[in-house]
């Protein structure tokens, strides 16, 4: 038996690095370079942090560290699904929405997306989100 931890894989910054089960049925074709996707892009949502916690202090609300962790999870999600067309994203596939996070995913297709897409760009797409949530 392997494992990287429960979740089976985690990501640490300062040193960076990045533990996934190599064993896990989820860490294996599409889905395991999702999960490195997902793990590696932790390490790069500096920006995007920032920009929520100086709007979420001040809007005078708190922030969850689950709106970051949403964001990361929609937008790998978004750029593998356009690399591997058909591919269900892993957010999907495994149920991660449903972990008390659907509010969240409707707030990312309603205003994330369309950064994504390149309609809006992130400083509104991030006023927009931190507006509703």
């Amino acid at each position: 038996m392997a494992y990287a931890d429960p979740r089976g894989a985690y990501t640490t910054a300062d040193p960076p690095l990045i533990a996934m089960s190599s064993l896990s049925p989820q860490h294996t074709g599409v889905d395991g370079l999702e999960q490195l996707f997902h793990e590696c892009s932790h390490l790069m949502m500096a920006t995007v942090d920032a920009g929520l916690k100086s709007r979420t202090c001040a809007a005078g609300k708190q922030l969850s560290r689950d709106v970051s962790h949403t964001i990361l999870f929609y937008t790998v999600a978004h750029a593998v699904r356009s690399l591997f067309p058909g591919h269900i994203p892993y957010p999907d596939h495994y149920g991660v929405w449903e972990r008390h996070w659907q509010h969240y995913h409707e707030l990312l297709q309603l205003h994330w997306q369309p950064y994504l897409d390149g309609r809006i760009g992130m400083d509104e797409a991030l006023d927009r989100l931190v507006r509703d949530l």
